[in-house]
């Protein structure tokens, strides 16, 4: 998995924003495996 700053430079590049606080919010340790379990991403996104 990339760094927070990665993620950040990689959607620079593609939207021309960092979206830092998202990256950081998705990747937080305590909640970091949840929210990276493909399995409960809803059929309708």
């Amino acid at each position: 998995m990339p760094s927070i700053e990665k993620h950040a430079r990689i959607s620079k590049q593609r939207t021309g924003q960092p979206y830092q606080e998202i990256h950081a919010w998705v990747d937080d340790p305590a909640h970091k495996d949840e929210r990276h379990d493909i399995t409960k991403i809803p059929d309708t996104f």
